[in-house]
């Protein structure tokens, strides 16, 4: 037997489709006979221009404004005029899905697609929050049943009335590539002689990365760094100019690349904003991880999760970054103990646990009584 599952997700952020194919992937595991289609919302090329140009302009030039949305729509629902577009949109794009491609079930990644869903689709339909921490704009009523990260977001969902025998506390899935991070971090040696530190600005290259090279060559101790700038360009011809005059056999600059989990596995400490996937790489990775500049309100608040769990720790000023970096680059015993928070608080096999409960779920014949 085999069934269909369309995972509906948006290029906003690069954690919602990442979730979306590690998902996918691992329902094929489940069944190689399963059809799993990702389709994403934004694949209009020129709706997605608008998005992307829209989002990452506020975020990189006005954060404060960002923060101040994010505060403000906690509270107000369907009042935003863009919002209120995309989901007209959407809701099209969940119909010619359901008639065309006829899924036993939905599965979202990002909240657009979420709020959408109506029982008028007569499929069960369910929901992964992609973060640490909960926002109004996922909550829909009339969803199958929610994957959640942590218990913070299941108390928020619980005080909207959602059924507590719906909510799953899996943690967020990522790629099967990771789980071997696992089952190797705590055997990883922390004596090499050069140690790696990773840095990343998410899918988009978002963030000072350039200010963060500049201010980390001042490190006295002897390192080398691989600095990833994602799908932006023209950060990555920035660093790739300002690293020839600092000392040069320390730096790689890579874009886009799908060897991140082999970068994670090398590296002795990523320094990063605080997307919850790329913060969830690190921690089943065991890397120890500094934050900086996490985006305003749902980062900020990834960010707090993260230290409270103790394998991150948050710098807010750029010449903070230099001695909490010397710190840990000099401190085994330090790294070793976020190296294992991150081993007692990872859920590596989330992915297989949600797969599993959506396809064991959707085979009942009886579903529609949950």
């Amino acid at each position: 037997m085999y069934m269909r599952f369309a995972i509906v997700t948006a290029s906003i952020g690069h954690g919602h489709n990442s979730v979306a194919y590690a998902l996918q992937e691992a329902l094929l595991n489940e069944n190689p006979n399963n059809c799993v289609e990702v389709f994403d919302i934004l694949d209009d090329s020129k709706l997605y221009q608008l998005v992307t140009n829209v989002y990452l302009g506020v975020i990189t030039k006005t954060p404060y404004i960002y923060s101040k949305i994010f505060q403000w729509s906690q509270h107000h629902q369907g009042t935003n005029s863009i919002v209120n577009l995309l989901n007209f949109l959407c809701l099209k794009i969940l119909k010619n899905i359901k008639s065309s491609y006829r899924p036993d079930a939905f599965i979202f990644t990002h909240p657009i697609p979420a709020v959408c869903y109506k029982n008028t689709f007569k499929i069960p339909a369910w929901t992964i929050i992609t973060d640490y921490t909960y926002h109004h704009i996922w909550y829909n009523p009339k969803i199958t049943g929610y994957f959640v990260a942590n218990s913070e977001v299941e108390r928020q969902l619980l005080k909207n009335s959602y059924p507590i025998e719906r909510l799953f506390q899996t943690g967020l899935p990522i790629k099967k590539s990771f789980t071997a991070n696992y089952m190797m971090s705590n055997s990883q040696s922390l004596l090499d002689s050069k140690p790696m530190i990773l840095i990343m600005g998410g899918g988009f290259g978002i963030g000072p990365l350039k200010d963060i090279v500049d201010e980390l060559e001042k490190i006295q101790l002897p390192f080398e760094a691989v600095v990833i700038t994602g799908k932006n360009e023209s950060l990555y011809q920035d660093i790739v100019k300002s690293i020839e005059s600092k000392t040069e056999d320390r730096w790689r600059v890579i874009s886009y690349t799908d060897e991140i989990p082999t970068l994670m596995k090398k590296a002795t400490l990523l320094i990063s904003k605080a997307g919850a996937i790329t913060l969830t790489e690190a921690q089943i990775s065991g890397l120890p991880t500094i934050i900086y500049k996490p985006i305003p309100g749902h980062e900020e608040e990834n960010a707090r999760f993260a230290c409270e769990q103790g394998w991150a720790k948050w710098v807010k000023k750029l010449e903070d970054l230099v001695p909490a970096t010397n710190e840990l680059l000099s401190s085994t015993k330090e790294l070793q103990h976020m190296k294992e928070k991150c081993s007692l608080f990872s859920k590596p096999y989330a992915a297989s646990c949600i797969s599993k409960t959506i396809t064991d779920y959707t085979q009942i014949p009886l579903r529609k009584t949950l």
